[in-house]
């Protein structure tokens, strides 16, 4: 019974060439589920610039906002000029020439409110 054992344990045993391909194996296993987590990574950075939700990130259209300076340049006298232009607004029919121009004096002047806070030290938006 002893030889049926010592030829058992011979046959489990791995042999020195099936052992190193055995590592082999497990290392090459290894490296390529590292490289596809790498890719996958990469993937999902790259998708990460250039898309935020989904969609394409923002770009530039349009002319830059041209700051009108003939309004007050006290920020105070602009919060108040635009409660009244606000007031004025919504008083006026939809759609009216006096609405299309009180919303036009409002981009104006948020646009200089936005200026003068660009401007402080340190900038307040």
């Amino acid at each position: 019974m002893a030889k049926q054992d010592k030829d058992r344990s011979q046959a489990r045993a791995p042999r020195a060439g099936g052992l190193t391909n055995v590592v082999k194996s497990a290392v090459e296993t290894v490296a390529t589920a590292v490289e596809g987590a790498a890719a996958q990574m990469t993937k999902a950075t790259k998708r990460q610039e250039t898309h935020s939700g989904g969609h394409k990130p923002a770009k530039a259209h349009g002319q830059p906002a041209k700051v009108d300076t003939s309004l007050p340049a006290s920020r105070a006298e602009l919060l108040d000029r635009h409660a009244v232009t606000r007031k004025r607004r919504n008083a006026a029919p939809l759609g009216s020439d006096e609405h299309r121009a009180a919303v036009d004096e409002i981009g104006r002047i948020e646009i200089r409110i936005a200026a003068i806070e660009r401007a402080m030290t340190p900038p307040k938006g």
